[in-house]
């Protein structure tokens, strides 16, 4: 099914890979805990932020896209072996 995706994350330390893989790409993105970086979600546009721990097991990335300031706030959670988000537009 090409709309299934499947996520891997890696930590060392404060710095996080996680790669993206579906049946129409495979994309990686790197960013350290609390350092802004840029980042090119699915849609095409360019998003500036950080990603900051909320908890252990719970971080939550604050970001604003380049292009018109629209602001865009996920929370990704550890549960196990999972990893859930949620996305607030």
């Amino acid at each position: 099914d090409n709309l299934k995706q499947q996520l891997t994350v890696k930590q060392e330390g404060d710095k996080f890979t996680i790669t993206e893989k579906s049946g129409f790409r495979t994309k990686e993105i790197s960013w350290t805990m609390g350092e802004e970086f840029l980042g090119d979600p699915a849609d095409g546009s360019v998003m500036k932020g950080t990603y900051t721990f909320e908890s252990p097991k719970c971080y939550v990335g604050k970001f604003k896209r380049v292009s018109d300031g629209k602001e865009l706030v996920n929370s990704r959670q550890v549960d196990g072996d999972e990893m859930l988000q949620v996305s607030i537009l």
